[in-house]
């Protein structure tokens, strides 16, 4: 493996360093790393169609009443402020029942919830039907490549929106759809294949439906994968969310508000910390109390990945344990996709929560896990650790590429990863 520093003389210090790691072949246009220029050989004038496969709640979602004789039309669920105030409300609407006999989750009663903008940009480009800039999503990069005349909303730029509750297993019919949709848009750009991004959950959501497909297939109809911000090896995040809530930063709402909407997510377990990346003895939970009987004797102990299954199966949220069985052999974060090419991009240097330290009950304390953990932190980007993005270094023949403090929900909107993007996309 080895380190390159990309240099393009931006005076901002804090966004100006751009770490290209090559694992196997650079596959990008000319890049001056560190005087060293790097060519790949292309056909000239040719660009590459883009589908876009967002992150957990990366695309909009609708309440269609389930109710026949409401009146009351299909309103907007994810995003809409009110329901940041009101969390109990987003649950009645939005959260999911799991059935473990079926192994399935489905949705509640008043709401078949809905992912509107097939193929299209818009419903992730702002997540709120407001438009506010804080939902500013995909905004940045649609715009940039639209100035672009081959780049035509719903054309040549598409987005997948899926229901971003679940975790693949439970999303058949969408890579069905999917496989058509890069298909068509193969044919909307005059037969040229088709490169696919997926941020966040959306690189797991690509690298599941890249190995349903075969060789053949792969090789007629896309030129390469890329995933941004991957968390290969789960979340520590994905970890406080299920054991004490996730209140987004709104400072009005406690996190235990918003806890029971995402412990009905598969999604959310799905994202877990990985055993197979994470050893046995990594720290997620620190737990101090004065009883050597008290929670399971684990007296002033750090709680392994082991211990927290144990854990999570009885004290935490049984069904949670149920869903993270069933999706966690979905996905391997060794295994590369093949056939095609693989680009990887993350960044580091951003404070990412690594573990979650618990007290014991007091007067103005709950127990656990009804109280809010104190937090450490270690290198990551806001939201992954460091140690789960870069997992791809280990795969073979994959072009990595590293940015500096661009944080997880923003780095698809990054100048610098936008116009890296665009060499891959577009050659003069």
């Amino acid at each position: 493996m080895q380190e390159f520093e990309l240099n393009e003389g931006h005076s901002d210090s804090k966004h100006q360093t751009l770490l290209v790691l090559l694992h196997g072949l650079f596959t990008s246009s000319s890049y001056n790393l560190k005087g060293i220029a790097l060519e790949k050989v292309r056909d000239e004038n040719v660009r590459y169609p883009l589908i876009l496969i967002h992150g957990i709640g990366g695309t909009q979602a609708l309440c269609k009443p389930t109710d026949k004789q409401s009146h009351t039309k299909p309103f907007t669920l994810w995003v809409k402020l009110l329901y940041f105030l009101i969390p109990e409300k987003l649950f009645t609407y939005m959260g999911l029942i799991y059935d473990p006999k079926t192994q399935k989750t489905r949705d509640r009663e008043l709401c078949n919830v809905e992912f509107p903008g097939w193929g299209d940009t818009w419903a992730s480009e702002y997540l709120s039907e407001e438009k506010y800039p804080l939902t500013s999503y995909m905004k940045s990069l649609v715009q940039s490549l639209t100035e672009d005349k081959f780049f035509v909303r719903n054309k040549t730029l598409r987005s997948a929106p899926y229901d971003f509750r679940k975790a693949p297993n439970e999303n058949a019919k969408y890579f069905v759809k999917l496989k058509e949709l890069v298909e068509e848009t193969y044919e909307n750009s005059e037969k040229c294949p088709v490169y696919l991004l997926g941020h966040s959950l959306g690189s797991l959501y690509s690298m599941y439906f890249l190995k349903l497909q075969d060789k053949r297939w792969k090789h007629k109809y896309i030129k390469g994968f890329i995933s941004v911000s991957g968390p290969f090896g789960g979340s520590v995040e994905s970890l406080y969310a299920e054991t004490c809530g996730h209140n987004f930063g709104i400072p009005f709402r406690s996190p235990l508000a918003f806890r029971d909407i995402e412990r009905s997510f598969p999604a959310m377990t799905f994202l877990l910390p990985d055993s197979r990346v994470w050893s046995a003895s990594e720290n997620y939970f620190q737990y101090i109390t004065r009883s050597v009987l008290c929670f399971v004797s684990l007296v002033k102990r750090i709680h392994s990945i082991l211990i927290f299954l144990y854990l999570f199966v009885q004290l935490i949220n049984d069904l949670g344990y149920l869903m993270m069985k069933e999706t966690k052999s979905l996905f391997n974060p060794s295994e590369r996709p093949t056939d095609i090419e693989v680009y990887c991009v993350y960044s580091f240097n951003i404070p990412t929560i690594l573990q979650m330290i618990f007290n014991i009950p007091g007067p103005h304390r709950s127990a656990f896990p009804n109280q809010i953990p104190k937090l450490k932190y270690g290198d990551g980007d806001g939201v992954v650790p460091l140690k789960s993005l870069s997992v791809c270094n280990k795969w073979n023949y994959v072009n990595v590429v590293v940015l500096e403090q661009s944080s997880h929900e923003d780095i698809v909107q990054d100048y610098r990863f936008i116009k890296y993007l665009k060499r891959l996309l577009i050659n003069d």
